[in-house]
């Protein structure tokens, strides 16, 4: 199927889910066609068919390991915002697959909780505490 018919057929499903009708036949016809293991779950949050799709297409069940400068660089463009939100959840998602520390992505959007009088770290501070257990 096309990105364009995946996207007709998740718009299906929110129109069936909305208003109450039975959808699963199209869940499953949905989720045979992308990667994402758990696509009802992008269901119920408010998320375009769009979105879905296209989270869903770039799903990846393993994420490359990157070096420290790629994480770096992708920290950067996290702080920065810069991306779609599709390309932003998939950095996320690698950012996560890349970090060794607990607080995963935490350490980006709540740094005020991992540097102790340091609210607002460069992204190579966060990069340093990424790669630590913690």
């Amino acid at each position: 199927m096309s990105r364009d018919d995946l996207i007709k057929l998740a718009n299906e499903i929110q129109d069936a889910r909305d208003q109450g009708q039975n959808h699963s036949h199209l869940l499953s016809k949905l989720q045979s066609q992308v990667a994402y293991p758990k696509i009802e779950e992008l269901f119920v949050g408010d998320y375009s068919a769009d979105y879905i799709v296209d989270f869903s297409l770039g799903w990846r069940s393993e994420w490359p390991r990157i070096s420290k400068q790629k994480m770096i660089t992708l920290t950067e463009r996290l702080m920065e915002a810069d991306g779609t939100p599709v390309e932003l959840a998939h950095m996320t998602l690698l950012f996560d697959a890349n970090c060794i520390h607990s607080a995963k992505n935490g350490l980006l959007y709540y740094p005020e909780e991992y540097f102790e009088n340091n609210p607002d770290p460069s992204p190579s501070e966060i990069v340093e505490k990424a790669l630590t257990l913690g």
